[in-house]
């Protein structure tokens, strides 16, 4: 399970653990208060990544939301289209 992994550790440090380190780019991208998505290559798969700032009641930031969907079949059809053409 990831979660023991992650307890007592930043984000940050799980991201350096795990060869994860372009992530982090985004994570301070988010921090700076800015919604976007991203596709990014982790390991052997690819991820359609959505960030989105939290703020408390006076606006201030609190933190990071993500969420991700594999996409990975989606990039290897793409790819194989691509190299029929």
């Amino acid at each position: 399970s990831i979660v023991p992994n992650l307890i007592g550790k930043s984000i940050f440090e799980y991201f350096d653990d795990h060869g994860l380190a372009d992530i982090k780019p985004l994570i301070h991208r988010a921090l700076s208060g800015e919604k976007f998505s991203a596709e990014i290559f982790a390991e052997k798969y690819w991820f359609d990544i959505h960030y989105w700032p939290l703020k408390n009641e006076k606006g201030e930031m609190t933190g990071v939301a993500g969420v991700s969907a594999d996409i990975t079949i989606k990039k290897q059809a793409e790819k194989l289209i691509i190299s029929e053409q």
